[in-house]
């Protein structure tokens, strides 16, 4: 009997055989395969939950924007200085960033300001960090200087907020001034006046 035995090469571009197992052809194991494809698995998870993510702030965003009756949708950025003494109270949607010095936080209800840039809340009366964005949730919290320093703050803020001085006075955000309107042209009243020689009978002047 004639035994035939077939040996399968594979060919290079070049037509050179390639062996497989080589270094050119080299076999990888089943835990290989499985190891690569868990990462491949692993990164699609992680880049689908980042968009996911991405969704879900922009329509928290425009929740907040809804429940504060449409306070704080101002795309705008203003320069607000804060001297010691007084506090920022921030209303419910807007965003604050402190620009330099020493801020700490302010809140009624004893709950933090999501710092969005470190990702973190912060507590009562701890220290913010300048270039930090946060996004208050509700209108009972803001930020004040550090008591201990006599610096001029400045901030950029977008949305509507109110300034409080050491006294307790409220300064709104600032509003446009209305034009004022002349008022009507005052006429005279008449008078009633007595004529000569006689006391009872009033004459009218004009």
């Amino acid at each position: 009997m004639l035994f035939l035995v077939f040996t399968y090469y594979t060919t290079s571009a070049d037509g050179a055989a390639i062996q497989p197992g080589s270094v050119n052809d080299p076999a990888v194991t089943k835990s290989y395969v499985d190891e690569q494809v868990k990462l491949q698995v692993a990164a699609q998870i992680k880049d689908q939950a980042n968009k996911d993510v991405s969704a879900q702030i922009e329509e928290l965003k425009k929740a907040i924007a809804a429940l504060s009756g449409g306070k704080g949708t101002s795309s705008d950025l203003t320069v607000v200085q804060l001297a010691p003494g007084q506090t920022l109270m921030a209303e419910a949607g807007s965003e604050v960033i402190v620009r330099n010095g020493y801020v700490t936080a302010v809140s009624n209800d004893g709950n933090g300001i999501p710092d969005v840039t470190g990702g973190k809340d912060i507590a009562v009366n701890a220290a913010i960090a300048t270039n930090h964005l946060l996004i208050f949730p509700t209108d009972k919290r803001g930020v004040k200087p550090d008591p201990k320093k006599t610096d001029t703050i400045f901030l950029m803020v977008r949305g509507e907020y109110k300034l409080i001085s050491g006294s307790g006075a409220v300064k709104a955000t600032p509003s446009p001034t209305p034009i004022a309107t002349p008022d009507a042209t005052p006429t005279a009243t008449p008078t009633a006046v007595p004529t000569a020689g006689s006391t009872n009978a009033p004459v009218i002047s004009p």
